[in-house]
């Protein structure tokens, strides 16, 4: 998820350099700032998603008087699984490159620990 978010910043950064070269009124500044707009917005997603849904459950596997039980990380498993078809689409680096290739479950950065 940090490689996300470090991919997305970058993208904002490089959509900024590429804008402050362009009039505002082209329709290349409007494509653009929309497609700055865009990053942003997932970025937020991925803070937001870090911290209502990671962030808990890292909580609960610290916890030694509340750990997680198997079920509950079966479900965080199969909701971060679902999830990474919207929140963890792929990132595109710089303005004229390729999205990256979505890099699996792995990106919770969490090591959950066999019951």
């Amino acid at each position: 998820m940090n490689e996300r978010l470090q991919n997305l910043e970058k993208r904002i950064e490089a959509l900024d350099q590429k804008l402050e070269n362009l009039a505002p009124g082209s329709p290349e500044y409007k494509r653009l700032t929309k497609e700055r707009d865009e990053a942003q917005r997932k970025q937020q997603d991925l803070w937001d998603y870090k911290n209502d849904v990671i962030r808990p459950m890292e909580d609960r596997m610290n916890d030694p008087d509340n750990p997680p039980s198997k079920a509950d990380l079966d479900m965080f498993n199969d909701r971060v699984r679902r999830d990474m078809d919207t929140i963890f689409a792929p990132v595109v680096t710089s303005p004229d490159s390729k999205p990256d290739e979505p890099t699996g479950i792995d990106t919770a950065n969490l090591d959950i620990p066999k019951l």
